[in-house]
């Protein structure tokens, strides 16, 4: 059980991260590059997140590599990109959110 409640808290604490993350770099696009922030630029932001995160969950299913032991290097490599794959989709999604928010 405790187990289970530390990979909730290590996702909790990704989360975290990746909205304090986001937070920051929209500020930092609308302070720099506000040109950079026209209606097509920011809906891309949104289509890309939403394929990488799709990708991610997808992709994950990943039953015919699995093993009883879960050790394996391709089990491995695909919780690998299922991580980064959530966390990159996560990430421009929020970031068009925290532009769409701030340019308000």
């Amino acid at each position: 059980m405790s187990k289970l409640l530390f990979y909730y808290l290590v996702v909790a604490i990704s989360v975290v991260i990746n909205i304090i993350l986001a937070w920051v770099t929209a500020k930092f696009i609308l302070s720099k590059h506000n040109a950079w922030t026209r209606k097509k630029r920011l809906t891309s932001l949104l289509v890309v997140g939403t394929g990488i995160l799709l990708w991610a969950a997808i992709g994950r299913l990943g039953w015919s590599i699995q093993t009883f032991g879960g050790n394996s290097a391709r089990e491995w490599l695909n919780i690998i990109l299922f991580w980064s794959f959530s966390h990159i989709g996560t990430f421009l999604i929020l970031t068009h959110i925290f532009i769409s928010y701030l340019k308000k």
